[in-house]
Parts: C-alpha cells; structure tokens; sequence
C-alpha cells in the first residue's frame, strides 16, 4: 500500500483536498471490488453498463489468477476514484516464456481526472507486478499517456486483404464445420504450433482456453476424411466487414485452399466485397498468399495501441538466457566472447557471451565490459525485435559491439491476437 500527497485542484475542495491522502493498493473488500468494477463498467462500458458490470464481477471465475490483489484501487477518504486490473500471464519473446501484468479497464472518475491519482496507482501498480513476478507490463493504451510511464510501442495492427472475387476462386476439397468442445483440444496444439515462437503471443494455458470456449459459435474447423482437425480460424462479430481474427492450421495446400474458400463463401452468403484477415506479415496465412492477389497493410502507431514495459530488468534478461543464446548461436557471430552492458533508467544488466552461450551477471562480477546506455522504453522494443538495433545512434554502441547487439536483437513481428486482448 502506497501513499500520496493529493493535490488541491478545485476551489470548493482546495483545503478538503490539501489535506487528503490518496492511498493505492489492491481491493481488500467486497465493499471496494464492487465499487471498483462499478466505476469501470460506467467508464468502459456504456450503455452496456449492466452487462459489462455483470461481466466483470464473474471474470474472478473465468481468469482464477485475476485476484482481489491485483484490482487496483485509488482510495481517497474511502472512495475508490481510480481503478484498473491486472492479468498474470505468459507471453512468448521467441522460445522464452516470460511472466507478464496484462492491464486493462484503465479508468479514473471524471471528477478527480488530472490531479496524478492514475500516476500514483500506475507507480504502485508497477512495483506490485515486479513484487509479483511479472518481468514485463502489457497493455493496449490510448494515445499520449502511457508514454510517461515508460511504456513503449511494440505490437502493430496488420490485415492481409483480399477481394472477395480472389477468394471465391479458391477450391474447397475438405469439410468446414463449426467448431466443437471436443476440438479445442486439437485447436490448442495448432495454436501452440502456429505461434511456437511468435513473440508476444500468448501462452494459453487451461483458464484462458476456458475463456475462448465462449467463442466456439464464431470458430470454423477444418477437417479431413477421418475427422482430425487440421485448421481453425475465428470470426469477429461484425456486420459490416467479414473479420477473421485468428487463424491457425497446417500450412498444405490443401488446407490453406479450403480455408480461403469457405472465406469467400461466406463472403458471398454476407455480401461483403472482401475478406479481411488480423494477421502479421510472417503468418502461414501471409506467406501462402504471396502467391495471389492479396493487400497487406501494417499500421504503425507512436503512442497508443499494444505498450510494454520492463518491470524487472535482471529477472526479464535472466529469463530470456535461453532464446539471446539461441539467437546469437544461429547468427555468424556463434563463437563471439565479451560482456555486454545495458545502462537504463530503471537499472543495469549485464550480458556474458562465450561460444553462443548467454549468461546474465552482475555487474560487479562482468569485469570489463562495453557500456550501452539507453531508455529501458527502447530496450523493450529491442528485445521483441519491434525496433532494429541498426537505428542505434552510433554513439550509443561502441563499434565492436555492434554486430553482437544487431544478432541479440534480431527484427521481429511482435502479434498479440486480436482474440487476446485483456
């Protein structure tokens, strides 16, 4: 629990306010969750105030690791003005499977808007998810804000578009079909197949295959003559664009031709002009249609969207030894030896490297070492390969170093699936 100084900022409250303490912490009480979930379901969900409201007070069934802790709170005098959640999750960064606080339903009572609450509760909320394991923070932020708190762009938005007329040229030689309870557990294998080593992507574990349950009427299957599945993809809930959100399946020709096919089909059923895919440059589905007649539009943002932070430097770079090895071992530089050391605001690692092996040392233990100073907001975006180490400012890393950072930190296309969002 944390406690701050609130700041007087109107002229009916100037001396109530001066003296007021806004405390930050987890919910500790049925009286404050609900007051908690009350102010989000007004903020963020509208009209649907009831049903969100009714949502949000059942998710502690659907996500077991949403606990009261981590529903943060901005008391001030015993009123909750400030709120949001925090999802103990798994995210992959390559082959590594990184603990993450996913936040979300953000909100701050008009009222007390401007006045620093949300800094305080973010602040706290920071050193709760570092004292809680999480090496790493995620969220999807509006433009300008976030920023501030060291959180950095790292996931854009891709769609592959294609016209309904290319789509319906496909042919479909194996069966279509709703999805069913007893294909999810085929759906996860293709899921973990498919983004394997897709930074960023979720590690879906029981839970949060449970939540995905709920979407099986909007899921379509592929299956073959014996009734294995071999493909799924998900459509989002729209009337006026045919939206496939997530697309999973063995990568044949076969598959990928039926697949397009029912897309164009369904197109035609909804008279929709062309079919748009949530997918990143890389994806199977992107690949195959290279080969077609088919638009890819990546949309860069600068402030908003998908933005991560370090939370724990040394644990994050602990963590990530396996896949930094991996990738300095399948660069030309598998034999390099030196100590790498990254100088941020929040602290500093550093890096041994010998003969493809990646070890994370302290500081004093490194001996001598090429010093990296950089935000820990760049480091993030290094570290998912959103951002190339090549845009360094030469003066950033010392010349023998630069071909290690470049093969440390490889361009990526960071991808949350739009069917992830917490």
């Amino acid at each position: 629990m944390t406690v701050f100084r609130a700041t007087a900022c109107t002229q009916d409250e100037e001396l109530y306010m001066a003296k007021s303490d806004i405390v930050t912490r987890g919910v500790n009480t049925d009286e404050e969750f609900l007051q908690a979930i009350d102010l989000q379901a007004k903020l963020m969900g509208g009209i649907a105030y009831f049903e969100f409201f009714q949502r949000l007070k059942g998710d502690g069934k659907l996500w077991p690791s949403l606990s009261r802790e981590n529903v943060r709170i901005a008391l001030l005098n015993g009123k909750v003005v400030g709120t949001y959640r925090i999802f103990p999750l798994l995210v992959r960064i390559g082959c590594a499977a990184v603990p993450i606080g996913g936040i979300n339903n953000v909100c701050t009572h008009p009222r007390y808007r401007k006045r620093g609450y949300m800094k305080a509760l973010l602040t706290d909320g920071i050193e709760h998810m570092k004292q809680s394991g999480a090496l790493i923070s995620l969220l999807h932020g509006i433009p300008d804000f976030y920023y501030k708190f060291g959180y950095a762009f790292v996931g854009c938005d891709h769609r592959l578009a294609i016209q309904a007329r290319v789509l319906t040229s496909f042919q479909k030689s194996l069966t279509v079909r709703k999805g069913l309870m007893d294909d999810v557990p085929r759906m996860r294998k293709l899921y973990d197949e498919t983004n394997v080593e897709r930074t960023l992507s979720l590690v879906r574990d029981d839970a949060v295959w449970r939540k995905h349950e709920a979407d099986l009427p909007r899921t379509r299957v592929i299956v073959d003559r014996s009734n294995t599945v071999r493909g799924y993809f998900l459509i989002a809930n729209r009337r006026d664009a045919f939206v496939v959100t997530e697309v999973c399946a063995e990568t044949n020709e076969e598959i990928m031709q039926t697949l397009l096919a029912e897309c164009g089909r369904l197109c035609r059923v909804g008279l929709f002009g062309q079919g748009d895919f949530l997918v990143p440059p890389d994806h199977p589905l992107t690949i195959y249609c290279q080969g077609h007649d088919a638009l890819m539009e990546t949309r860069y943002k600068r402030n908003s969207g998908w933005m991560m932070r370090i939370t724990n430097l040394e644990g994050l770079f602990s963590a990530m030894e396996g896949e930094l090895s991996r990738r300095v071992t399948h660069s030309h530089l598998g034999s390099w030896r030196g100590v790498l050391g990254f100088e941020t605001d929040i602290g500093s690692v550093s890096l041994k490297i010998s003969n493809g092996v990646v070890k994370c040392v302290s500081k004093e233990s490194s001996g001598p070492r090429d010093g990296i100073k950089l935000p820990q907001s760049l480091l993030s975006q290094l570290l998912v390969g959103y951002r190339s180490a090549a845009e360094l400012d030469k003066g950033t890393v010392p010349a023998p170093s630069r071909d290690i950072v470049n093969a440390l930190f490889p361009v990526q296309y960071p991808f949350i699936s739009p069917e992830d969002g917490f």
